[in-house]
C-alpha cells in the first residue's frame, strides 16, 4: 500500500511516512479496535516510545471498560434467563431440554 493511499483512505499515516505491509497492518488492526483515528495518527507520528506506550495504555483500558460492560450485561441477561426457566421447568442440556 503507498503512502499516498493511505493518506486518501482515511488519513491517518503522517506526512513522509514510508508504507509497509506492518505499517498496513497496525492501521487496519487499531481501526478494527476501534481506536480514534486522531490516536492513531499521534502513535504513528511520535517521536518516543514513551507516547506510543501511553496512547496504547489508554486505549488498552478503554477496551478493558467495554469488555466488563458487555460482561455485566450478559451476567443480567443470564439473571434474568434463569429466572424466567425456573418457571418453565428444567431444560438443561443434561436434561435435553436444549437443541
Amino acid at each position: 500500500m503507498e503512502t499516498s493511499m493511505l493518506h486518501h483512505q482515511g488519513g491517518v499515516l503522517p506526512a513522509g511516512r514510508e508504507s509497509s505491509a506492518p505499517i498496513g497492518w497496525v492501521i487496519r488492526t487499531l481501526r478494527d479496535q476501534e481506536m480514534p483515528s486522531a490516536e492513531i495518527r499521534a502513535i504513528l507520528g511520535a517521536e518516543g516510545p514513551e507516547l506510543v506506550r501511553r496512547y496504547m495504555e489508554i486505549h488498552r483500558e478503554r477496551l478493558q471498560e467495554r469488555l466488563d460492560d458487555q460482561r455485566r450485561a450478559l451476567a443480567r441477561i443470564e439473571r434474568l434467563l434463569v429466572e424466567a426457566s425456573l418457571g418453565r421447568g428444567d431444560r438443561s442440556p443434561a436434561s435435553g431440554g436444549v437443541q
